[in-house]
């Protein structure tokens, strides 16, 4: 119990100690990471590796990895997968690398998958969930990335 309470102490106190891997990220992206390791911890969870949230992937062709955060895929031991995410859904966020960089790109609430056909991955595809009458439906919206912005390119699928 001592040994529990004081890696939570670490922490809260000193994110240098806790997850130097961080400390590249773009500010936005550390702090979304942060605010889950802080959010499962609050709902009595074990935070496991935040870069597990994490996808680098050359969406927009320019030879750099960007970076794709996906709140459903954070760990927290002893919390089914999203209880950390807002009743709408878990988001999804986009960072494009631009010469030195992090451009923000897409923020969307709903989960992803990217089409490897190509070497850069061309397309990603953010599967939202909606309930209407009773019912519901998975709407697919296929983006292709380019000049630092995601741009809508049909329906994809998952």
């Amino acid at each position: 119990m001592l040994r529990r309470a004081l890696i939570l102490l670490l922490l809260a106190a000193s994110p240098a100690l806790a997850a130097p891997a961080l400390d590249g990220l773009p500010k936005r992206v550390q702090d979304d990471l942060w605010e889950m390791i802080r959010a499962c911890n609050a709902a009595g969870g074990r935070p496991g590796d935040p870069m597990r949230a994490l996808e680098a992937v050359d969406l927009d062709g320019d030879g750099t990895p960007d970076l794709v955060l996906d709140e459903a895929r954070f760990p927290c031991a002893g919390l089914k997968a999203g209880a950390l995410c807002p009743s709408v859904g878990c988001s999804t966020y986009v960072t494009l690398s631009d010469r030195g960089r992090w451009r923000p790109a897409l923020d969307v609430v709903g989960g992803y998958c990217i089409d490897r056909a190509e070497t850069p991955a061309r397309f990603m595809t953010v599967q939202k969930q909606y309930l209407a009458d009773g019912g519901g439906y998975i709407l697919n919206v296929r983006y292709r990335f380019r000049n630092g912005m995601a741009f809508q390119d049909g329906r994809g699928r998952c």
